[in-house]
């Protein structure tokens, strides 16, 4: 596959794709996704990274703001050499922003999750979420998750976008056209409560 990439060759690297795909699902004695079926998935999923890279920025600047806390306190881990990293069970993730106590100990992580739309606009809780959220170091921190969406419907049933039930992370929505926090998920409720 490398050597198919550096050719610049992007379709003989994901014919490379496709085929550990589905020597993966037949591991694991699951049906694989037709090619057609997984080159839909793809750039659905190439859509999705590009415009949550997008909308990063805003959400976490929205968190900085809503938490009242500066660019130095509340970092991008994305660059600058701030680049944090965890890995658990062989799996690594880098959450979007961190913020340390005055003891370095990471105090608040945050992730940002942008949806394009569509009926299914639910944050699932994956195993980067399991493991951003194991984390948090400080004995009063949190992992927190802010949302944002090309096609909200806050007050819908379901409210959409909205985290799944099982995501136990404080969650709050980021309105990408003026950049702020304006709700926060209620586990109870099972809703979202104007800020």
């Amino acid at each position: 596959m490398d050597e198919a990439l550096s050719n610049g060759d992007a379709k003989a690297a994901d014919d490379i794709r496709y085929e550990r795909y589905c020597e993966s699902k037949k591991d694991k004695a699951k049906s694989p996704k037709s090619r057609e079926e997984w080159d839909k998935l793809k750039e659905t999923i190439k859509n999705n990274n590009t415009a949550g890279y997008k909308n990063e920025p805003i959400g976490r600047d929205s968190l900085r703001e809503y938490l009242d806390m500066g660019e130095n306190k509340l970092k991008n881990t994305n660059s600058n050499g701030d680049i944090d990293t965890y890995t658990l069970d062989g799996k690594t993730v880098r959450p979007d922003s961190v913020a340390r106590n005055s003891n370095g100990e990471r105090e608040i992580v945050h992730d940002h999750k942008h949806f394009l739309g569509g009926k299914d606009q639910v944050l699932y809780n994956t195993n980067q979420i399991k493991i951003e959220t194991k984390m948090v170091e400080a004995k009063n921190g949190k992992h927190i998750i802010t949302m944002s969406s090309d096609a909200p419907n806050l007050n819908g049933i379901p409210p959409q976008p909205r985290p799944s039930k099982n995501i136990s992370s404080t969650v709050y929505y980021t309105d990408i056209s003026t950049g702020k926090i304006t709700h926060k998920w209620s586990k109870e409720l099972m809703k979202w409560i104007k800020v």
